[in-house]
C-alpha cells in the first residue's frame, strides 16, 4: 500500500472491499464496458456493467486481471492492477439482471493526457487555464455567438494535434519502442485480454506512453488465434492510433459541425502542417515497429486496406500508400 494515499488499509484486497459501497462519491467516467472510479491520484476503480457473454466473462475475469498483473511486473506499458473481485449481485436474484457476479478491479491511476482529443468536447482539459467548463461549453455548444472564443478555441486544438505529432515524431526511439512492443506483446501474448489503441486509451505523461483499457477477451475460454490473424489485428489496432486525425483534415464537417458556413474561418495552414507532421509520425511509428517486433508481416489484404482506408482519410490516397509501402505483407496491395 502507498504510503502517501489518502486511503490506507492493511491490504489492497482490503482497500477495494471498503471502497466499493462508497464508489458513488467518487468522481466516474462511463465507458464501453463499465465504469471507471477515481479514488485520488493514485487509484482507480473499475466496475464492469457490459459484456455480450456473462458466463464466460465470469470464467476468464481472475484469468484477465492475473494476466494484465503480470504484464505490468513484465515492465509492459500498462496500468499495474493491485486487486480483483467479484461481489454476488444481488439485482440478478431480485430483478433478473444478467450478470450473477459484480465485478470490480483496483488498479493504478496512469497519470497523463489522451494522446489525442476526438470532439471538440473533450478538449477542456487543455483549456482549463482559460475557461471555465461551463463556459467552455457554452462557447463549443453555441459558436455561432462566440466567434472570438470559438476560433481560439479550434486554434488550440488544431496546434495541440501538430505538437502531438511531433511529439511522436521526436519522442527516444526507447519510449516509443516500448509502447510499440507493448502493443505487440499483449496482442500476440494475451490470452484473456486485448488492448486497443484508440487515441484515447494511450496516455502520454512527460515521454512516457500507457496503454490503458484492454478488453477482456470472452469469445472463448481457450483463446487460441492463429499468430498471422494476431498480426493483422495488431497492425489495425496500431493505425488506429492516429484515427482522429481525420478530425483535423474534416474540420468544419466533424469539429465545427454547428458554425454557420458565414462565420467559418481559415485554418488550411493547419491543415497542412498536421498532413505533413502526421505522416511523418504514422512512418516512424512503423518504422519502429519494424525495427523491434521483427517486421511482422501482413497476410489478409483486408488488414491492409482497412489501414489505408483509416489513413487516406486525413492523408489522401498517395500519402497513405507512401507510408504503407515498407509493411511487411504477403500480397501485393
Amino acid at each position: 500500500m502507498k504510503e502517501n494515499s489518502g486511503l490506507i488499509f492493511d491490504s489492497y484486497n482490503d482497500m477495494l472491499l471498503n471502497v466499493i459501497p462508497h464508489l458513488s462519491s467518487y468522481h466516474k467516467v462511463h465507458g464501453g464496458e463499465g465504469v471507471a472510479y477515481f479514488l485520488d491520484g493514485d487509484f482507480v476503480v473499475k466496475e464492469y456493467l457490459d459484456t455480450d457473454n456473462w458466463q464466460m466473462f465470469d470464467i476468464v475475469f481472475s484469468t484477465y486481471c492475473e494476466e494484465m498483473q503480470k504484464f505490468a511486473n513484465e515492465g509492459y506499458n500498462v496500468p499495474k492492477i493491485y486487486a480483483w473481485l467479484k461481489i454476488p449481485n444481488m439485482g440478478h436474484y431480485t430483478s433478473g439482471q444478467p450478470n450473477k457476479n459484480r465485478y470490480y478491479i483496483l488498479e493504478e491511476k496512469v497519470k497523463g493526457r489522451s494522446l489525442y482529443y476526438g470532439f471538440l468536447e473533450e478538449f477542456y482539459p487543455e483549456c482549463v487555464h482559460k475557461f471555465t467548463k461551463k463556459q467552455f461549453l457554452n462557447i463549443v455548444h453555441n459558436p455561432n455567438e462566440n466567434l472570438i472564443q470559438i476560433d481560439e478555441i479550434v486554434r488550440m486544438y488544431l496546434k495541440d494535434y501538430i505538437q502531438m505529432n511531433e511529439f511522436l515524431e521526436s519522442v527516444s526511439e526507447d519510449e516509443l519502442a516500448r509502447l510499440v512492443v507493448s502493443a505487440y506483446d499483449l496482442h500476440m501474448k494475451g490470452e484473456h485480454s486485448e488492448p486497443d489503441l484508440y487515441p484515447c486509451n494511450v496516455l502520454v505523461d512527460g515521454e512516457k506512453m500507457n496503454i490503458i483499457d484492454t478488453h477482456i477477451y470472452v469469445d472463448s475460454e481457450d483463446r487460441r488465434i492463429p499468430p498471422n490473424i494476431l498480426i493483422d489485428s495488431f497492425f489495425i489496432n496500431l493505425i488506429n492510433l492516429f484515427v482522429y486525425n481525420d478530425n483535423v483534415k474534416r474540420l468544419e464537417n466533424a469539429v465545427l459541425y454547428g458554425l454557420d458556413k458565414s462565420n467559418q474561418r481559415d485554418y488550411s495552414y493547419y491543415k497542412q502542417k498536421n498532413n505533413k507532421v502526421s505522416k511523418a509520425a504514422i512512418e516512424r511509428v512503423l518504422k519502429v515497429m519494424n525495427k523491434y517486433c521483427d517486421s511482422p508481416k501482413l497476410t489478409n489484404p483486408k488488414a491492409y486496406m482497412s489501414a489505408f482506408n483509416t489513413l487516406q482519410s486525413f492523408l489522401g490516397k498517395r500519402k497513405a500508400a507512401e507510408v504503407l509501402k515498407n509493411v511487411n505483407m504477403s500480397f501485393e496491395p
